[in-house]
């Protein structure tokens, strides 16, 4: 069950955006929660959506300090940012929202299902997991939960969000199963999600946790292009 929040002070906006969702995949693989003001999304369980369609204008608050407040909360909801003016897309994208929904809807509702599927495939793919054996046995991650993985004379360190689990292996084991899920090389010793860096300078990868892992010349221009890519949306 995929469970889309949608925020929108027009409920009949939010209506529309429930029903466009409903005429292109199937009802019963949704759960809805729909909401006319941001407060009252900011005082749900943030951590249970997997999409949200968020308005910019919400009448006394603004959409793009909800949308940060949601990030800090539930960093892998896919955020959709519904408006009515494109001025709006320069300071929302500090944010790196999924996309933009242009209103009115129903004039641009080809575009809108287009951009619906690649979010939901990107969805799809977040949730897949790996199989880890442990010197305590087998853990199951999930693969976007990985910020990155450090590799020291053959042990591997799975550096999670809210943890870190140690194994035997290799980098190149993992580096063409986990390149398709957003991962790239930035060493010979790391492997790390492109989800999680806030900045590359030099040669170094900066991530939003303030660790700092080096990048190799053989991969310095590599990184650069597969981290453009991701910030355009073009690599998910």
């Amino acid at each position: 069950m995929i469970k889309v929040a949608i925020c929108d002070d027009e409920i009949s906006i939010a209506n529309e955006l429930h029903d466009l969702i409903c005429k292109h995949g199937n009802q019963e693989k949704y759960e809805f929660f729909i909401y006319d003001n941001g407060n009252d999304l900011l005082l749900s369980d943030l951590k249970l959506y997997d999409m949200v369609f968020l308005d910019i204008e919400l009448g006394d608050m603004c959409g793009i300090d909800v949308g940060n407040e949601l990030k800090k909360v539930n960093k892998t909801a896919i955020l959709f940012y519904v408006t009515n003016h494109a001025n709006y897309i320069s300071e929302a994208l500090r944010q790196t929202p999924f996309q933009f929904i242009l209103k009115p809807l129903k004039e641009k509702e080809k575009l809108f299902i287009e951009e619906f599927n690649r979010g939901l495939k990107k969805l799809l793919k977040e949730r897949n997991v790996i199989n880890v054996t442990t010197n305590n046995g087998n853990e199951i991650i999930k693969v976007q939960s990985i910020q990155f993985i450090e590799c020291l004379n053959r042990k591997l360190e799975f550096h999670l969000q809210d943890k870190t689990i140690y194994t035997s292996g290799k980098i190149k084991d993992l580096k063409d199963r986990l390149l398709p899920y957003g991962f790239e090389q930035c060493h010979v010793s790391y492997l790390l999600n492109l989800r999680y860096v806030s900045q590359i300078k030099g040669y170094n990868v900066y991530l939003f946790n303030g660790d700092i892992l080096p990048i190799s010349k053989r991969y310095l221009t590599t990184i650069k292009e597969s981290f453009a890519k991701y910030l355009a949306g073009i690599l998910i």
